[in-house]
């Protein structure tokens, strides 16, 4: 091998140690187990149900995925439910089939209105599904599927026929012996709740086991997932409402089956809450921090109403700042302003799959709407798409040299991740001003360092980035707007936009720059895997000397 191919090949072997330093020897054990293994069969026990002694509360899902003509859409791609590949669509991508697996649409009003629909895609699927030959009988589209099967039979208190009830258990029992071990995260914790529902709805020392054990792995991992200030660790706010509806789930299954239900404190779902609260916007919204979109959770208010119909009470939250140090999280709100900031990490050091290169973003809204937005997702697929969403060029960042502040590459990997040197706060009665600084770019000449300063009096905000180094490097500041927003004029250092039926003025003051200029750039804003709307990006870009500073002052 040549000089210049071995050289070629350092920084691919760099970004996967990079990558690979990080995970725990638990993930390193199971994903090589389950590379050199072979899958472990499920057998078929004689068990018998057990009946509810209370009313399950059934949540709708909010997105259905289906309509009236009996088809399944997501990601702007439809098949027909009469369709014989239904279950196994090759040619869509794999988050497709993994959501019409999932099985949510069986709980939607467009299905369970149809007399007999329920039970004909259940078998349906029963029929073109022999067990974990195909990407249906994954681990994570089986718990998801098992406990959407359960919900339907103990809602509607049914007696399903033999074939129905035989494939729950062959499916219970798979998921048993192929725990996520490998993955871990809210797969975990969607495998615990999936063995918890199949255990309590069956009777027999099987279902024993399969229900101590999702009790065992669900505790053990709320431990581990969920952190001191309520936030789940991933930093999702999507997958957070996930997680907080799992657990209202396992309380509900076991309300309804007359059951203890004290198998985590009730002030952990509080805690959920009062963080999910804070990620929300005025208009209902979820922040797009970390792979987060709409539509695919459950949102705050229909958690929390669940919360109140599970006998949970919760408190609003009314101040105006909060700072949550585990997850990193600031927020600040009065009547015209709801700014939410990451001065945080990216996430567990061992499951980065859902972090973006977004270190020091912020989302802005303004007399309760969007104004500064992160773009949000629209793919997992390994693809240009998926690298783009995760950059910082999607976030409203700073960017060094037109690199990102961690090194996102493939669908879920993360190599190379900033990490947060030093945090800050004033929250006095005058000012509020709170500040981070990261690492992220400190492989460059110069290792230089970022620091951001959020400063906020009346009506006026400043974002304040300095940048420290002994180089030259090239700077682009960015900020996504909403849809909503219009931009009126672009002058020579101020923007003139339109939010509504209020003019917002950003205006740029700089020092050690050269060769300023400010753009308009085309991007694109995803609500949710079905939604995107064309919108546009507010760039500075200029070149720094060795130490350079960038006010953005918001004024209306």
């Amino acid at each position: 091998m040549t000089k210049k191919k071995i050289k070629g090949l350092i920084p691919a072997f760099l970004l996967y140690f990079n990558t690979i330093k990080f995970l725990t020897l638990k993930q390193i054990f199971y994903r090589f187990f389950k590379s050199f293994s072979r899958l472990k069969s499920p057998k078929l026990h004689n068990l018998f149900l057990n009946k509810a002694s209370k009313n399950f509360i059934l949540i709708n899902p909010n997105s259905s995925k289906i309509n009236d003509e009996q088809t399944f859409s997501f990601m702007k791609i439809s098949s027909d439910l009469n369709n014989n590949d239904l279950w196994n669509e090759n040619n869509h991508p794999k988050l497709w089939n993994y959501n019409l697996n999932y099985f949510d649409f069986l709980l939607s009003n467009q299905v369970l209105n149809q007399n007999g629909l329920p039970e004909k895609l259940v078998n349906s699927w029963i029929d073109k599904n022999t067990y974990f030959l195909k990407l249906a009988w994954d681990p994570y589209p089986t718990s998801l599927r098992i406990v959407n099967w359960i919900k339907w039979l103990v809602y509607f208190d049914l007696d399903p026929p033999k074939k129905i009830k035989n494939n729950l258990v062959l499916q219970a029992d798979y998921l048993y012996k192929n725990l996520e071990y490998h993955l871990g995260g809210n797969h975990l914790i969607s495998n615990a709740k999936a063995l918890i529902f199949s255990g309590i709805l069956f009777s027999g020392k099987k279902a024993r086991i399969w229900y101590e054990k999702g009790i065992e792995l669900l505790k053990s991992q709320l431990d581990i997932q969920i952190l001191q200030d309520g936030s789940h660790y991933e930093l999702s706010p999507m997958y957070h409402s996930i997680i907080l509806e799992d657990l209202l789930d396992v309380k509900n299954i076991h309300q309804a089956f007359s059951l203890e239900d004290d198998i985590f404190d009730e002030g952990l779902i509080k805690k959920m809450i009062f963080w999910l609260q804070a990620m929300t916007h005025p208009d209902g919204s979820l922040s797009h921090f970390n792979d987060s979109i709409n539509d695919e959770c459950l949102n705050f208010h229909q958690l929390i109403d669940y919360a109140k119909r599970m006998g949970v009470k919760t408190s609003e939250n009314n101040k105006q700042i909060l700072d949550f140090d585990d997850s990193g999280y600031t927020v600040y709100s009065n009547k015209d302003i709801y700014l939410i900031s990451d001065r945080g990490n990216i996430g567990p050091n061992e499951l980065p799959g859902h972090a973006h290169a977004d270190t020091l973003s912020f989302e802005l809204s303004l007399f309760k709407k969007k104004f500064i937005v992160n773009l949000g997702i629209s793919t997992y697929e390994t693809n240009k798409t998926r690298i783009l969403e995760r950059s910082s060029t999607n976030h409203s960042c700073l960017i060094i040299n037109d690199l990102n502040s961690s090194q996102v590459w493939n669908s879920f990997r993360v190599g190379n991740r900033a990490k947060i040197l030093t945090r800050e706060n004033n929250f006095s009665n005058q000012e509020i001003e709170f500040s981070a600084s990261h690492n992220g770019y400190s492989n460059l000449p110069g290792s230089p360092v970022h620091r951001r300063k959020w400063s906020i009096c009346n009506k006026q905000i400043s974002i304040i980035d300095n940048v420290l180094s002994g180089k030259r490097n090239i700077l682009k500041l960015c900020f996504p707007l909403h849809p909503n927003v219009k931009i009126n004029k672009v002058s020579e250092d101020n923007i003139f936009l339109q939010l509504a039926d209020k003019e917002i003025v950003i205006s740029f003051i700089y020092s050690g720059l050269d060769n300023k200029k400010i753009k308009i750039e085309d991007s694109i804003y995803n609500y949710s895997f079905d939604s995107q709307e064309e919108t546009k990006k507010i760039v500075f870009e200029a070149e720094s000397k060795s130490t350079s500073e960038i006010k953005s002052i918001f004024k209306w």
